[in-house]
């Protein structure tokens, strides 16, 4: 009887030391994810490598300590804890499943293949059932351009669990390398019904849209990110372009500016991004702020589009009387032959002109054949004339008995100076006669030096 009251009582109090070991540990790992979570990491590594110095088994303890790690990029001892939950006897195959996985997706990161391929086989001989280890698979084989093999992976993976979030985005990112843009949309959608919130997965549908020049599904998708960075190249392109189509300048305002914010990234396109915040302070009669962006545009690049010309024009609006005294004060009529040849030359660039040929050349006056640039079937007749009066309507009128003469589509006629009333009401009934005079000169080229 006293033998049975004695086996007894050891196994009772047997019992209690495996609850007191049980719920020790529980606490311990239980107040270590405490600790990380309250963001005090030195805390947590601290209990979880006292405690694993007196219990070097502990799968759980291991996993959490490499997990902790991992999260705070020490790779170099996370690697070491996972591999040895890895040989660990007392981890079960799921455990060592993970592990393995955690094991190949580091060397994946090193982009260290061979290493990474080791260790996925040997995870999946430990455990088949796992599908972040076939997923990995099929990245590896992706990378490798082994394609069928890496999508027989994705599938292992799928089969496991239909709802893998990693093995879909993976597999639509192979299809997008292999051009396969339907699949791709299929496995974008499908991961966006998973996970509503799932950026990588919208970002990558936003540029298959974008391409396929599927403007307006590519704008909602961009404007549903939560996080951009590293993305903001393409996200403020899209969106840039939306609102231009949508007309809606306020948005294109918002975006031009944190574009131009983005100095780094955006470089290239500055002149073009200030030069459309101007126009859109234009639109909003915001003259100031228009000037003070054409300006900008002008120091980065003197010669942009119609930099000048736009400049001038918003001087004239804000200070139109000051315009005029600067107009009146500007004297073309000095200039040699030499000079109004080059004024002349300059004005049919400035034009969209290419000159084709001389016609007559004088120090008063120069005609010549000039084509448009972008279409050389539209021929102009284009003459300069640089005399101390107004032009008249008999100027005009010799200068339109040329366009005959020369096969002539269009005409331009330009004078140094100004036209008289009826020079003027001549031309405005003529469709193809434009006339230029000294204040279009200043808009087209400014001062002389």
């Amino acid at each position: 009887m006293l033998f049975i009251i004695g086996i007894l009582f050891i196994s009772v109090v047997i019992f209690f030391v495996y609850l007191t070991i049980f719920y020790g540990r529980q606490v311990i790992i239980g107040d270590a994810e405490n600790f990380y979570k309250a963001g005090d990491v030195e805390k947590a590594i601290e209990n979880l490598k006292n405690y694993k110095s007196t219990r070097p088994n502990d799968v759980k303890a291991r996993l959490l300590l490499a997990k902790i790690y991992y999260e705070q990029g020490n790779t170099v001892e996370s690697l070491k804890e996972y591999i040895s939950v890895s040989l660990n006897q007392k981890a079960t195959p799921e455990e060592k499943g993970d592990a393995y996985a955690m094991i190949t997706k580091m060397y994946l990161d090193k982009k260290d293949y061979n290493k990474a391929i080791e260790y996925v086989i040997n995870g999946l001989k430990v455990n088949n059932k796992n599908p972040l280890l076939f997923c990995y698979l099929g990245k590896i084989y992706s990378i490798m351009g082994k394609e069928a093999k890496a999508i027989r992976a994705f599938n292992e993976a799928l089969m496991l669990d239909r709802s893998h979030i990693l093995t879909r985005l993976e597999l639509a990112k192979l299809h997008i390398k292999t051009k396969n843009k339907f699949k791709a949309r299929f496995q974008l959608k499908k991961i966006i019904e998973l996970d509503p919130f799932n950026d990588e997965a919208k970002y990558e549908l936003a540029k298959i849209h974008y391409e396929e020049d599927e403007l307006e599904e590519a704008a909602k998708l961009m404007e549903q990110l939560k996080e951009i960075e590293g993305r903001e190249e393409l996200y403020y392109t899209v969106l840039l372009k939306y609102y231009i189509e949508e007309n809606n300048i306020e948005r294109q305002e918002t975006i031009i500016k944190k574009m131009l914010e983005l100095e780094d990234i955006f470089m290239a396109e500055k002149p073009s991004l200030l030069y459309d915040l101007a126009m859109i302070y234009e639109k909003k009669d915001k003259y100031e702020e228009a000037l003070e962006y054409f300006k900008l545009v002008k120091e980065h690049n003197p010669r942009y589009k119609d930099i000048e010309s736009r400049i001038q024009n918003i001087i004239k609006i804000l200070n139109p009387e000051e315009y005029e005294k600067m107009i009146d004060g500007i004297d073309y009529g000095i200039l040699e032959t030499d000079d109004l040849l080059d004024l002349f030359k300059s004005i049919i660039e400035k034009l969209g002109l290419k000159l084709a040929y001389e016609i007559e050349e004088s120090k008063d006056k120069i005609m010549a054949m000039a084509v448009d640039q972008y279409n050389p079937k539209d021929k102009f007749l284009v003459q300069i004339m640089n005399i101390d009066r107004d032009i008249t309507v008999r100027d005009l009128q010799l200068f339109v008995e040329q366009f005959e003469i020369h096969k002539a589509t269009n005409g331009i006629f330009i004078t140094t100076r100004t036209y008289n009333e009826q020079a003027v009401t001549y031309a405005e009934a003529l469709e193809n006669l434009e006339i230029l005079d000294k204040m279009h000169l200043y808009d087209l080229v400014g001062e002389l030096e």
